[in-house]
């Protein structure tokens, strides 16, 4: 590879990094929760690409679909067979689902690689034999580009 197509292809990868968009969807306070399942309650639905903006171009960026993906956070302050099962619905429909298991920081972590479409929902279950608390703090969605 001579040095001018390395200099082009660097150039590529820093205008597909500038153009990427992230944000994070917490829930509201930390809730308790009885054993059994519940829905963790995020505010979970992607309105419109208008939340897609770019403040340094005032473009709506509309990701790619290889480089598009939901991360759901959970951390719990008590596991016990616990597990999270996550669904990501467009127009209705099952786009993307999985499930993730706890680690040994009770924290569940899952990414989901889909495309962004307007109005997408994301279905967060919570399962359980215990009773605990869905902690504030390290539960969130990270909605991001890359």
């Amino acid at each position: 590879m001579t040095p001018l197509k390395f200099l082009i292809v660097n150039t590529l990868c820093l205008a597909v990094t500038d153009a990427a968009y992230y944000t994070r969807l917490f829930i509201s306070e930390s809730t308790p929760v009885q054993s059994g399942k519940t829905r963790v309650p995020f505010d979970t639905v992607i309105a419109d690409y208008g939340n897609l903006y770019d403040d340094d171009t005032g473009k709506v960026i509309i990701p790619e679909t290889e480089k598009s993906y939901y991360e759901v956070h959970v951390k719990v302050s008590e596991v016990k067979n616990a597990r999270v099962d996550v669904m990501v619905k467009s127009n209705g429909v099952e786009n993307q689902s999985g499930t993730c298991q706890f680690d040994a920081h009770n924290v569940c972590k899952i990414s989901l690689r889909t495309s962004f479409n307007e109005g997408d929902e994301i279905i967060v279950n919570f399962k359980s034999d215990v009773d605990t608390t869905i902690e504030k703090d390290g539960t969130y969605i990270f909605v991001s580009t890359r």
